[in-house]
């Protein structure tokens, strides 16, 4: 009984074996049916937040105004000249910020700036246009005595209203030059 066993097991296998070799590669079947998607997985923690960087933040090098000239604006005699700025646009004048700041020195002022010069207040002011920023100084007593020197350096920063998070949350009025240009990250 043993030998008809292992006699039909090799029988078996043998068939088997002929079967594999001699069978070859039908084609292939159309393909199955799509199947459903599976579970969503759970967000990821958040991640840290990223260095403060320029994001689209625009400044200037310090330079020195032209065109100097005497002019009147509501009444006021002024002393005028201008910087020229080509990226103050509509869209930066509509709804962005600009900030001025001037050096005689080694220290920078953020504009407006008020001072007792040649003897009576004075404020040195800007107003930013398409193209340029009017800097302009006037006396209190409208005598326009106080003179806008020509050595005055000037440098300008463009906050564009696309980032008004940069604008809306920070006085940039209670920071020096210097921590104004570490939050926004650009050189001095």
């Amino acid at each position: 009984m043993v030998a008809k066993t292992v006699l039909r097991f090799s029988t078996f296998s043998l068939l088997t074996a002929i079967l594999l070799v001699s069978c070859k590669k039908g084609d292939m079947g159309p393909a199955g049916a799509t199947g459903a998607t599976g579970a969503t997985g759970a967000n990821g923690a958040t991640g840290d937040a990223g260095p403060k960087g320029t994001a689209n933040v625009i400044y200037s090098a310090w330079v020195t105004a032209n065109t100097f000239r005497d002019t009147t604006i509501d009444l006021s005699l002024m002393r005028a000249g201008n910087v020229t700025a080509p990226q103050i646009v509509d869209s930066i004048l509509n709804k962005g910020a600009v900030m001025v700041y001037f050096s005689f020195g080694s220290t920078a002022f953020l504009l407006p700036y008020t001072s007792y010069a040649a003897g009576k207040p004075s404020t040195i002011s800007y107003t930013p246009l398409p193209g340029k920023i009017l800097i302009t100084r006037f006396t209190y007593d409208n005598s326009n005595a106080a003179v806008l020197p020509v050595t005055l350096l000037y440098r300008y920063i463009i906050i564009p209203g696309g980032i008004a998070g940069r604008q809306a949350t920070v006085d940039y009025r209670a920071m020096t030059y210097q921590q104004v240009c570490a939050y926004l990250n650009i050189p001095e």
